[in-house]
């Protein structure tokens, strides 16, 4: 009876092992750490996707490019607290350069998204696969667009006249 039952599960177990793993699957996969292995190769280590984007490229990359979540609206870049740790979005989790990935559904929401949260500009952008990446020279969540001050343009009559 033991052997019978033994047999049965290891027959279930090899039978449905094919739908745990499609075949399919492997070619996604195969993407997703050519993404990780580009990212890596332009020294880029930590960034910003959407939640579906996120956490899967940190896994893939054995945790050597860090990707945390955040939404992106044309109201700004917010943080996406769901299923995330408050340490990843703390102001000294990174040095450097830092990415924001995103889609091409995405990409007018997160320009206006960057202009109402007062992010700095990008300093560079490439795309890859059906992503855009745009680069920060820093962390743009702390690192917010300071305001030029006015050319002077003229004197009148001792005062300063700006434009």
């Amino acid at each position: 009876m033991k052997l019978v039952l033994s047999f049965c599960l290891l027959l279930a177990i090899g039978l449905s092992w094919q739908y745990v793993s499609p075949k399919e699957w492997r070619g996604l996969v195969d993407e997703r750490i050519a993404f990780v292995e580009e990212l890596k190769s332009k020294g880029l280590h930590f960034g910003y996707a959407s939640y579906w984007d996120s956490h899967i490229y940190t896994v893939f990359s054995d945790s050597e490019v860090d990707i945390r979540p955040i939404i992106i609206s044309k109201e700004g870049i917010k943080l996406e607290h769901w299923l995330s740790n408050d340490r990843w979005y703390q102001k000294d989790s990174t040095d450097g350069k830092v990415f924001f990935i995103t889609d091409k559904h995405n990409i007018e929401a997160f320009n206006e998204g960057i202009k109402a949260s007062n992010m700095p500009d990008f300093i560079e952008q490439f795309n890859y696969g059906k992503y855009t990446i745009f680069i920060f020279e820093k962390n743009p969540l702390y690192e917010k667009k300071t305001a030029k001050p006015p050319k002077e343009k003229a004197y009148n009559n001792g005062s300063i006249i700006y434009m």
